[in-house]
């Protein structure tokens, strides 16, 4: 009897003692329960900020190939988008000074806007006189779904900069490979002392040469060194 009495008492204070928690633990239960109770307060009362919307802005609008009869070609007009680019480019200019060019070594170039294909860019090059009198040879870049090509060549590039690298290392039918030249605004900004009266115009044999390395152009005409 007694030993069951023993038993039973030592299983009640065995009992007792697993139901005794240290105070540590106790209060680190409590600390628990009172941060959860006030996240999830925090949660109901602070109220949910709207989205802030997006500042990027829209994709540029895909360009749309246009037929042009002279050239006997679709092709893609300068657009927004790769008026973006020129700016940001040193050899792009919306008029060419040819005093500029002729000042340079052979295979100095700019880009600019055609003067006989007002959808399409050119490229003058300084070129030996031996290959052009002037000097100064222009030529059509053609932009389509395959990407740029100068108008006399068969290759294309998919960017306007890697046709321009491309071609300083090697000319393909260019007469020289191109070189690139630190240009500066000013260059491309003429004053009007420095302009001399205007010469006669040409006769139509030598229509395409320059008079003056001052004048700006005489009927600048690309598909003349792109045929």
């Amino acid at each position: 009897m007694s030993r069951l009495l023993g038993k039973g008492k030592e299983t009640i204070e065995e009992k007792s003692k697993r139901k005794r928690r240290p105070v540590s633990a106790v209060f680190s239960s409590a600390i628990h329960r009172l941060s959860s109770t006030t996240s999830v307060a925090n949660k109901r009362s602070v109220p949910e900020e709207p989205p802030i919307p997006s500042k990027n802005k829209p994709p540029p609008a895909e360009p749309k190939l246009v037929y042009d009869e002279k050239l006997g070609e679709w092709i893609y007009p300068v657009d927004d988008a790769l008026q973006a680019q020129l700016e940001n480019v040193n050899y792009f200019v919306k008029e060419l000074l040819v005093r500029n060019l002729l000042s340079q070594s052979e295979g100095a170039f700019v880009v600019r806007y055609s003067e006989s294909k007002r959808q399409c860019l050119a490229l003058s090059v300084r070129v030996p006189p031996t290959h052009n009198p002037a000097c100064i040879s222009h030529y059509l870049i053609v932009r389509n779904q395959n990407g740029y090509r100068i108008k006399s060549c068969d290759k294309h590039f998919p960017s306007l900069q890697m046709l321009i690298t491309h071609h300083s290392v090697m000319p393909e039918k260019l007469p020289v490979t191109l070189t690139f030249v630190q240009w500066n605004a000013s260059d491309w900004t003429e004053k009007i002392d420095d302009v001399p009266p205007t010469p006669p115009l040409l006769t139509s044999e030598n229509r395409h040469s320059y008079i003056t390395p001052h004048r700006k152009h005489l009927e600048i005409d690309e598909n003349r060194n792109s045929k």
